[in-house]
């Protein structure tokens, strides 16, 4: 017998849900790093882009069978419920992604900061004015900040985006269906 839904329960299976993506791509930031040891240009990229693709369509698929599987173990679920439950995944999900990366800015060490901010200010130094490279400097100054709201708006919308395109069809729905009586809870008058 499938359970009802409640709201308690959905944040729950978010929660659980939210922690594996956030796994998943903390794995993908990992293995992401690791990879900039190696010392071929050419052989970083393409491996951070097959890294990249498998990570985006094992997310896809997650979502797909997390959102399914949700469905299925408790009874009255809407397409509605099912977005929602993706909505928070994606959430819960993105904190914890967003926190990941922070976490890498503020550990790296500066003077690797410092080079990488230095490098783009040469390549740009012809076209920036004063004010500028003094936006490039309160940036260096700020950058935890603006790493965790970026890939927290980032993570959030993406996975808010798959979430409504994938609850569209869980569960299904079939609109020649006829109603069972036994399942409307309303009473009928007849006059």
């Amino acid at each position: 017998m499938k359970e009802n839904l409640t709201n308690g329960a959905s944040w729950n299976e978010a929660a659980k849900a939210g922690l594996l993506f956030g796994a998943v791509s903390s794995a993908y930031i990992g293995i992401s790093e690791l990879i900039t040891l190696i010392g071929s240009p050419v052989l970083q990229g393409f491996l951070k882009t097959v890294f990249w693709a498998g990570k985006l369509g094992l997310c896809i698929w997650l979502m797909v069978f997390l959102m399914k599987r949700f469905a299925g173990k408790y009874s009255g679920v809407s397409n509605g419920d099912t977005f929602r439950f993706g909505a928070r995944t994606a959430l819960l999900s993105a904190i914890i992604v967003a926190a990941v990366y922070t976490a890498i800015v503020i550990f790296t060490p500066q003077e690797t900061l410092d080079q990488s901010f230095n490098a783009v200010t040469a390549q740009m130094a012809g076209k920036l004015d004063s004010n500028s490279l003094q936006m490039m400097d309160s940036i260096k100054e700020n950058m935890p900040t603006i790493t965790f709201f970026s890939q927290l708006i980032y993570c959030f919308t993406f996975g808010l985006i798959l979430s409504l395109i994938v609850s569209r069809g869980i569960p299904p729905r079939n609109p020649f269906a006829v109603p069972d009586p036994e399942d409307d809870e309303s009473e009928v008058e007849e006059q």
